[in-house]
């Protein structure tokens, strides 16, 4: 995956950059696989290219791990990927953010993680969704085919690593409608979508992905997954507006055929979509709420956190206790079409509203043979 293009000049860092110069200018550097000395490594940049910003994309797997931030005087900034999937994804990254002096931690694609952010005293916390996307406005606009053609278009892995999504696309090729997915580089995504008239997307994990965003940006009528109100979905677009969503097998086939049947809905979508991206998320759009982000520490204006009452406790053992049941949680909703809760009529308020940002959850009552999950384990 590109970087995203966060400033006039940046230096790119990683496991994946090779040793790289242009113009005079040093472009990326290689760092180890996993924890790394990032001091040390800046140390090697010339003197006009020691950093303004510092900024960490780090996610569960902590295969790029920088360490010594403390080396820096300027703002240094956390961007927390992944945190919906993974080994112990929530706990790795809340002990990681701790543990480096970061200014600000910025959620990416978990927006209902903040409330284990905060709980664990992490103050300084934004929401950036779709700030890795790579492309400049010139690049979108080339995407956008004047004449698209009829169907619906994915690109991105559809394997056992991602059994739901696996089980809709399989539908939908079934479906006879005119599906197409493609393992393609970002570049040429952005082009595919481009050229059709409708976007198919299936979150992970309950996350507002990238592909939200490539969607929106290529023109096509954007067609994914409903998440929970936490995940600020709601915040890119207005359902049967901006987009569509759908909730289950039955639900994406009906709505794909809406789609395919009626090319004006299709087309009034995906004008929609690519007008609120060009009016919220234009190149410098993002830059200049990132600037804003990183040296005055303001929100995105499209983009704010909201505060909410129902965090879990803040003592650290239950905290821990409670994530990691969360993240059992979360793991069986990943595979299952639907996580079916028991839940005892007590269940604090708290407790439920961690539940409910998973959109694909069903309750029942405590001690419910069917159940997959006992709520009351979140509160132990």
């Amino acid at each position: 995956m590109a970087p995203p293009t966060l400033g006039d000049e940046q230096v790119v860092c990683g496991p994946d950059w090779p040793e790289a110069s242009a113009g005079g200018k040093v472009v990326s550097l290689a760092s180890p696989s996993g924890r790394y000395d990032l001091g040390a490594l800046a140390r090697r940049l010339p003197s006009d290219q020691q950093p303004d910003v510092v900024v960490c994309l780090v996610d569960a797997s902590l295969r790029n791990e920088p360490r010594n931030l403390g080396r820096f005087t300027c703002p240094k900034v956390l961007l927390v990927a992944d945190t919906h999937h993974l080994d112990d994804p929530i706990v790795k990254l809340v002990r990681y953010a701790r543990s480096e002096p970061f200014d600000r931690v910025v959620l990416v694609y978990d927006r209902h993680h903040h409330l284990f952010f905060r709980a664990a005293g992490i103050a300084s916390l934004f929401w950036f969704p779709g700030l890795t996307f790579p492309h400049g406005d010139a690049e979108v606009r080339a995407a956008r085919s004047a004449a698209r053609a009829r169907g619906l278009a994915f690109v991105g892995q559809a394997s056992d690593l991602h059994p739901r999504r696996a089980r809709l696309a399989a539908a939908l090729a079934a479906s006879g409608l005119p599906f197409e997915i493609r393992r393609l580089s970002q570049a040429d995504g952005l082009r595919f979508y481009g050229g059709r008239t409708c976007g198919f997307n299936a979150s992970l994990n309950a996350d507002l992905n990238l592909r939200v965003f490539e969607i929106l940006a290529s023109g096509a009528a954007l067609l994914t997954d409903a998440l929970g109100k936490e995940s600020g979905l709601d915040a890119v677009g207005a359902d049967g507006r901006e987009l569509l969503t759908y909730r289950s097998e039955e639900d994406l086939i009906e709505k794909a055929r809406a789609l395919m049947a009626d090319p004006r809905l299709a087309e009034d979508i995906g004008r929609r979509g690519a007008a609120w991206f060009d009016s919220h998320f234009s190149a410098e759009a993002r830059r200049a709420a990132f600037r804003a982000l990183a040296f005055d520490g303001v929100a995105p204006p499209a983009f704010p956190l909201p505060s909410s009452a129902e965090t879990p406790p803040a003592d650290s053992d239950k905290l821990k206790r409670t994530i990691r049941a969360y993240q059992k949680l979360q793991e069986i909703h990943r595979v299952a079409e639907t996580a079916v809760i028991s839940a005892p009529a007590a269940l604090p308020s708290w407790v439920r509203a961690l539940c409910e940002t998973l959109p694909r959850i069903r309750w029942a009552p405590e001690g419910a043979p069917e159940a997959d999950f006992r709520g009351a384990s979140l509160d132990s």
